[in-house]
């Protein structure tokens, strides 16, 4: 599920550096190198209307409970 990996910190960091443009690259590159945010889930991300499944995913699974 998509907001299991919420917690782990790549989301925070994907919109530190994507949305926010708040760390400069050097600081990101640093991040993913050292296992802090999982690059190959931020890279789904970046794809177009990948949040938006995650948030319907998410909703629809609180109805399904």
């Amino acid at each position: 599920m998509c907001a299991d990996f919420y917690p782990s910190g790549s989301k925070y960091i994907y919109d530190l550096y994507y949305e926010k443009e708040a760390i400069s690259r050097q600081l990101y590159e640093w991040l993913l190198k050292n296992n802090y945010a999982d690059k190959n889930l931020i890279a789904k991300w970046k794809k177009q209307g990948y949040e938006k499944v995650c948030y319907l995913l998410t909703t629809l699974s609180h109805f399904i409970r």
